[in-house]
């Protein structure tokens, strides 16, 4: 806690002895845009409004790695220009990559040389014509392993965390590329940041099954906060882009929203991976479906919507020696998105890797490739999608639209266990002059509020158990609950905590989601569960708690849904498990990953209890043991629920995945 306090006070203690409770005036006006940074410059402006505007047949076509990886051995530019003599509109970029020197053009440990070798290749792409998005795949912070090494540490890096002065150190890098991309003028680039992407699978850190909803909402603002509000980034537009697909479904999408105060683009992130179709109308539907849904968002929010990741991969991607199907591919995405989300902005597929064998890696066709008439027909079709000075005139900015204040609790986060007697309690408070906040004292530091967060639990006296904040710094008020002292039992109870900060003319701040902000967490040590038990189902209180173990692939977590056991009550819970294969084609998934691992070597087999719905489809039990994935497959004819054994010894029982 100390750490990161000192950290988040640093960088504003002058500020803080001038003009803490100085009062501000906030201008309405018209024709504004809805940004996240309200002190973004006028060039991130204009770049927000400029993708926000985007119409039917605008969308931009965009790379990541346009010109440094390629497949084509003559090109010097990068494969798209060698076919088309075109830049793309939009140059994608992995910061979290570069900056640990593993990828272009970062090379070696110097996160500052790294982070100027990156700020050159932006500013290179600008005077291309080219608008930039940085995506971050990075390490893990509690490990070092790689960005696929799942160990949970989310909460963790929240401020007070163990791993957050390795957050701050990783964004401090985010921040050097953000302050040293400008033109030659000096005037710096507008760039858009795309953290913490795709989200809703498993196989990032900070994922879904690794990180709660509500964790990874408060590392996204945590994320924002950091740059912005403390490390003065101000030519960030910041892109939230979970992962397809969603049946259309809104409120799948925005599970794990941060809010709009943190998020200028609504981004989605799907690929097409089925390379038995003709044309790519089978994959488009759901997609465009879903599409359509973040189109509705982004208007009725004021936002930009994107298409932040897309492509062919694995056996649909562009190959050497085998002909490609469906060489009108990135015409049928323009022309689906220009039908079906009309304001989608930008369009981006990945890099052209290469590689060799099954890691061969191309996501455009390139010189010579047999696909390449069909892209360079693609690129000629509308100017807007390819890189020109136009792309980059940010010469017209218009002013920001004025928010009401919003008050979160930081720490701790809904749903955590919390097992020791004090708790330390964050509230931040963002988009108002804390002048306007109403303290018990203003003549002095420090300026505290008694009542600022209400628990549901009563004293002796029958009155609301508080908890009194400190203004701290950066519009954090920090405390401590101290459970024994409030009367409040360790019994593996619940505890509702509230915040109620309050305006000085009366005003409640409401949360990022408009509400009351209240955070659920639980008291003492978890029930013990058998080693020997992959899960009984009886540990969650709800649909989201499950959720927050179970990650979807292919669905949505609505299809997997707690019901009583089918064997009866003396039996707890059990699974509901939907499939829907016209919004889902091909196969809907759940999957729970344990950390730490679970050794179940001294076991036979897997017992379970099922009770099949008779259609006969093909249900495939997966278990991964030392990164090797094998499968087993219950029938599901027949509707009589069964207790059925799969003995890890039995041939034909469990086969390797292909």
């Amino acid at each position: 806690m100390k750490e990161i306090d000192c950290i988040l006070c640093a960088a504003s203690a002058t500020l803080l002895s001038t003009a803490a409770l100085a009062n501000t005036a906030v201008t309405e006006e018209t024709n504004t845009i809805n940004i996240s940074d309200v002190h973004a410059t006028a060039e991130t402006r204009a770049l927000f409004a400029n993708l926000r505007d985007t119409k039917a047949g605008e969308v931009r076509f965009g790379q990541q790695h346009v010109t440094d990886e390629a497949i084509s051995e003559t090109t010097t530019h990068g494969d798209v220009y060698e076919m088309t003599g075109k830049y793309p509109a939009v140059f994608g970029r992995d910061a979290g990559l570069v900056l640990e020197g593993r990828e272009k053009p970062g090379n070696g440990s110097d996160q500052q040389a790294n982070a100027a070798a990156l700020a050159n290749e932006i500013a290179k792409a600008d005077e291309l014509g080219a608008i930039v998005t940085i995506s971050a795949h990075w390490s893990n912070p509690k490990t070092g392993g790689n960005y696929d090494d799942t160990t949970r540490v989310a909460r963790e890096l929240l401020p007070g965390g163990e791993y957050s002065g390795r957050l701050n150190t990783m964004l401090d890098g985010i921040a050097a590329v953000a302050e040293q991309s400008k033109r030659a003028d000096g005037t710096q680039i507008p760039i858009i940041f795309r953290p913490l992407h795709e989200n809703t699978g498993n196989w990032f850190w900070w994922g879904a099954t690794h990180a709660t909803a509500d964790e990874y909402k408060e590392l996204f603002r945590y994320t924002v906060n950091y740059l912005r509000d403390i490390k003065g980034v101000h030519n960030f537009l910041y892109a939230y882009s979970p992962g397809g697909t969603l049946d259309g479904d809104a409120n799948a999408y925005l599970k794990t929203y941060p809010g709009d105060g943190y998020v200028d683009v609504l981004g989605y992130d799907t690929y097409d991976r089925d390379n038995t179709k003709d044309d790519a109308s089978a994959w488009l539907e759901p997609v465009m479906k879903d599409m359509k849904m973040l189109n509705d968002e982004a208007s009725k929010r004021g936002k930009i919507v994107a298409f932040t990741e897309f492509g062919r991969s694995d056996e649909r991607g562009f190959k050497k020696d085998t002909p490609t199907k469906d060489k009108q591919f990135f015409t049928e995405v323009r022309d689906a998105l220009s039908k079906d989300a009309p304001n989608t902005a930008y369009m981006m597929t990945w890099a052209n890797f290469g590689g060799s064998g099954s890691n061969f890696q191309a996501y455009t066709p390139w010189k010579g490739q047999d696909a390449e008439p069909e892209f360079v027909q693609f690129a000629n079709s509308s100017d807007k999608l390819m890189a020109s000075p136009e792309n980059v005139d940010y010469s017209s900015a218009p002013a920001v639209t004025a928010r009401p204040g919003i008050a979160r609790i930081v720490t701790p986060v809904n749903s955590e266990r919390v097992t020791t007697n004090t708790i330390p309690v964050r509230v931040k408070v963002d988009d108002v002059n804390i002048g306007k906040l109403k303290f018990d004292n203003t003549d002095k530091a420090p300026y505290t509020n008694a009542t600022a967060v209400v628990t549901d639990h009563k004293d002796a006296d029958g009155n609301f158990v508080t908890v009194p904040l400190t203004y701290t710094c950066n519009g954090y008020l920090t405390g401590t609950l101290d459970l024994d002292k409030a009367g409040i039992a360790h019994d593996n109870a619940t505890l509702r905590l509230t915040p109620r900060i309050v305006l000085n003319d009366g005003t409640l701040l409401k949360s990022p989601d408009g509400t009351d902000g209240t955070v659920e967490i639980k008291l003492g040590e978890a029930p013990a569960v058998a080693e020997n038990v992959i899960d009984d189902f009886d540990s969650y209180d709800n649909n989201d708690a499950l959720n927050s173990a179970y990650s979807p692939n292919n669905g949505k977590s609505a299809f997997f849904t707690l019901v009583s056991s089918p064997q009866g009550a003396d039996y707890g819970n059990a699974v509901d498990l939907h499939y829907d294969y016209n919004a889902n084609p091909g196969y809907t998934g759940y999957a729970r990953s344990f950390d730490p691992k679970r050794d179940w070597s001294k076991y036979t087999g897997i017992s379970m209890y099922y009770k099949p719905d008779g259609s006969g489809h093909k249900l495939v039990i997966q278990m991964n043991a030392n990164g090797v994935t094998f499968e087993a497959y219950p029938s599901l004819t027949g509707t009589e629920g069964q207790v059925i054994d799969l003995p890890f010894d039995e041939p034909g029982v469990w086969n390797v995945a292909s």
